[in-house]
């Protein structure tokens, strides 16, 4: 079952910006002078129930769903985490926009019969300043369903 209703929290200075076709909430840096890029995160639910999914092979599918949107994709680094009271794993995957390079930070959960997905994306130069913050979005997410 899909969540009824989740609380992500953002830092101060980000803004709830409209969410994309098929994601549930999308949060953006505020503007820098001089960067047209904005650091976003957008968080997804599909409902898998009935699936025969695990953890693993959902995030497999995940990123090799990727594959065929994102230029020159590479996994980086894999870590077993917790989101939402989950287990989850947090992806880190690099990739090309034009010219720009750029870091997804994916973590991936199973909620109940929920597949929950929070990607966070930025340039790679400031990606590693950005990390904490994102971290600390991610570990603020928790979700609310109806019995």
């Amino acid at each position: 079952m899909i969540p009824s209703s989740f609380d992500l929290t953002a830092p101060e200075d980000w803004s709830a910006a409209s969410p994309t076709p098929g994601t549930v909430a999308l949060l953006v840096e505020p503007e820098r002078d001089g960067d047209p890029f904005r650091c976003a995160v957008s968080l997804i639910f599909e409902d898998v129930a009935g699936d025969d999914i695990d953890l693993a092979r959902y995030t497999r599918t995940r990123i090799a769903s990727l594959a065929g949107v994102l230029t020159d994709a590479l996994v980086i680094d894999q870590q077993p985490t917790t989101l939402a009271g989950a287990e989850a794993i947090v992806s880190t995957i690099g990739y090309r926009q034009g010219s720009d390079a750029l870091t997804l930070r994916q973590w991936s959960a199973i909620a109940g019969d929920t597949g929950v997905l929070l990607g966070a994306v930025c340039p790679n130069d400031r990606f590693p300043g950005l990390q904490p913050t994102l971290d600390e979005i991610a570990q603020s997410l928790a979700l609310e369903t109806q019995p």
